[in-house]
Parts: structure tokens; sequence; C-alpha cells
């Protein structure tokens, strides 16, 4: 499947994307993945904004532009090649993620702890992700 926009014709480095449609999703700001690209630019004032990261990646597929996502909400898109990953540039997020339950615990704890475990494994086996 080819990248409907720009006919296919992508940027190959992240300076390209100066003369590219940036999809935003105010949630997913492109401050910080610009700085860990090694670029010096603010965050974009212009351009479409999806409130909803669904209809961003929607967007970027249909062509409309290049959409910024955490990696977890695209994986579907990018194993089916839908979506493709331009630059292997990472950013931190603010997104953390925190089990949480109610004293007394209502389960089994052994199956609660082998939960827990699997959990734990699976966020590790996802950061490590190229």
């Amino acid at each position: 499947m080819q990248p409907l926009y720009r006919g296919g014709a992508l940027p190959t480095a992240p300076p390209e994307l100066a003369g590219c449609v940036l999809l935003r999703n105010p949630r997913q700001p492109w401050a910080p993945w610009f700085a860990a690209a090694g670029l010096d630019w603010p965050e974009p004032g212009h351009g479409p904004s999806y409130e909803d990261a669904g209809l961003l990646l929607q967007a970027a597929a249909d062509g409309q532009g290049i959409a910024l996502a955490r990696e977890v909400l695209a994986e579907d898109d990018l194993a089916s090649r839908r979506l493709v990953r331009l630059f292997n540039v990472q950013a931190e997020d603010d997104y953390r993620w925190f089990v949480v339950w109610r004293e007394p615990l209502r389960c089994d704890a052994g199956s609660f702890k082998a939960f827990l475990a699997w959990l734990r494994a699976e966020g590790h086996a996802s950061s490590a992700r190229p």
C-alpha cells in the first residue's frame, strides 16, 4: 500500500517536514518531537487539528497530512502498512499508566498478581520497540 500524502513523495529527513501539512492533536504536541529530532522549531500554530486520536490517524491515512501519534494507538495501522513511520525519532510524553484498585481486593490474589506481571511485561515490551 503506497502512502496517499503527496503521492507517496514523503520526507526523508525531519527538516523536510517544514514543507508538509502537520496534523495536530492538542494532547500530542509536536514541539517535544521536534526537539528529539534536533529541530529548534516552535509548536505549529496552524493546520488541521483533531481532538480525537482516531480521527487524526484516519486523516493521515487519507493523505491529509503527517500525524504525530503514540505508537500504541497507531500500531494496527503501522502493522497493516496503512500508515508508515517516517523517522526513527521518539520523544518522551507525559502520559503514564497506573493500576489502581480498592482495598480489600475482591479477587484471587494470585490471579491479580499474574495479571500485574503480564501488564508490566507488556509495558516493557512496548517501550522497548524501536
